[in-house]
């Protein structure tokens, strides 16, 4: 789960700079140039890095995929709540592993006479979801208190990932692998 976490916040941080993507619009066409996330959840988008970049939201697309020299990652808009929030993919399939972070700045001391210097600290929360195309519902509880039960309920189709969920093979550390295992093993895709 660390490494889950370490490669989603460093990915986070790389796709705040204009890099190598392809955007995917919800009418189905797809271009490839550079993007960058903003903050708000917008993705902006230029075809070329000499061009003034255009802001993107849910409402035109659902997708964009960053590759380049050092990282690839996939962020797709997905239905929370009743909005859209750019939420980037761990691992898809029939059921889709999903990641959301949230940074809070809080600062610890102001020294004044600095204008502002001081020390800041940020915290961020992560928040992974589950969503089963079959029931599209996400499943974002707390997946350390009690994940044991919630796991095998969640995935109670299939008795195998179910018994290696029981017998200790996997545990919450394992989510990225459990969600693969039901794609790869217990899914007609």
């Amino acid at each position: 789960m660390k490494y889950l976490t370490l490669v989603f916040f460093f990915s986070f941080l790389s796709f705040s700079q204009n890099q190598e993507a392809k955007i995917f619009f919800n009418d189905g066409e797809t271009f490839e140039g550079f993007a960058s996330i903003t903050g708000n959840n917008k993705i902006k988008f230029r075809l070329n890095l000499e061009d003034e970049p255009t802001k993107f939201s849910s409402n035109e697309i659902s997708r964009v995929e960053f590759y380049g020299l050092y990282t690839e990652a996939i962020f797709e808009y997905v239905k929370l709540n009743n909005q859209y929030n750019l939420l980037q993919v761990l691992t898809e399939g029939e059921v889709t592993l999903y990641a959301e972070v949230k940074t809070s700045w809080s600062v610890l001391f102001l020294n004044l006479n600095t204008f502002g210097a001081g020390q800041y600290s940020d915290t961020n929360f992560f928040t992974l979801y589950l969503i089963n195309k079959k029931f599209p519902k996400p499943f974002n509880k707390n997946p350390f208190v009690g994940w044991k039960k919630k796991m095998m309920e969640y995935f109670s189709d299939c008795d195998e990932l179910v018994r290696k969920i029981k017998a200790n093979e996997f545990n919450r550390n394992d989510l990225k692998e459990i969600v693969e295992y039901y794609n790869d093993f217990c899914t007609d895709l």
